[in-house]
């Protein structure tokens, strides 16, 4: 009925903006790691002090996302569960974000968890690179002086929550942007990306997914660069007899026989 009244314009239609280029940088979780996503992937569960804990199939998606950036929020843990050993995903951002800093580039890293934030903002401070922070744990104040320290050049890399800073911000002083882990959300993908891709950038942009070889890192980038939101990809169409359905679903992401 609205059709002969209306017409849509794409972002693309109206505005001449600079080319997007997407790459993936990609590692090995160390044995450690391996063996905590192991169990937790084909059987569900997750250790504390040697005792196993049984985790829902959907909310051990979560709990793999954590295991491949080196812990794991344990339900009856009042901190994260650190896996012992290096942490390789973050070692190649630090080195990644290093490259582009010395090159004279400004960066932003996009991660989903608090812990996530944390532990790439004091890898960057041993290497004296300074950053500012983005996410619901900082005021409306600080949030408007780290977007103006980080538009100003004063500071080379702005660290945030997608969920906090994909949408309403300009961060155009960057044209890298890293992921340095995914939200399930295809919406908080988009939105976020465009936070360097918008009116006033004439750089093309690249974006960088730091992912963990056969894991669900890997699962959650191409569904995403599918177009198809990972959320409605779990749940879609989902009735109180589907578990074959979520069975499918979770084992391919999980890349094992059975779950």
């Amino acid at each position: 009925m609205i059709a002969p009244h209306s017409f849509r314009v794409l972002k693309s239609d109206c505005l001449d903006l600079p080319d997007k280029v997407y790459k993936t940088a990609l590692f090995d979780l160390t044995t450690e790691q391996k063996i905590v996503y192991n169990a937790a992937a084909k059987e569900s569960r997750l250790l504390l002090n040697g005792e196993p804990t049984v985790i829902a199939k959907l909310a051990m998606l979560n709990k793999l996302a954590q295991i491949t950036s080196g812990y794991f929020i344990h339900p009856e843990a009042e901190e994260p569960v650190r896996i012992p050993g290096a942490n390789p995903k973050i070692q190649l951002l630090a080195e990644r974000i290093k490259a582009i800093v010395d090159a004279g580039e400004q960066v932003i890293i996009w991660a989903r968890f608090r812990v996530e934030i944390e532990d790439i903002v004091k890898q960057l401070s041993s290497i004296d690179i300074p950053c500012v922070q983005y996410h619901g744990g900082i005021n409306q104040k600080l949030r408007k002086e780290a977007i103006d320290k980080f538009e100003s050049g004063e500071i080379k890399v702005f660290v945030g929550n997608q969920q906090a800073g994909g949408t309403g911000i300009t961060l155009v002083a960057a044209s890298n942007v890293v992921y340095f882990s995914n939200n399930f959300s295809l919406r908080d993908r988009l939105q976020s990306e465009d936070r360097a891709h918008r009116i006033g950038q004439t750089k093309t942009v690249a974006y960088l997914n730091i992912v963990a070889k056969n894991t669900i890192d890997e699962s959650v980038v191409r569904i995403l660069s599918s177009k198809k939101n990972v959320a409605n990809e779990i749940v879609g169409g989902l009735t109180s007899g589907d578990l074959d359905f979520i069975n499918n679903v979770i084992n391919d992401l999980f890349d094992v026989k059975s779950c």
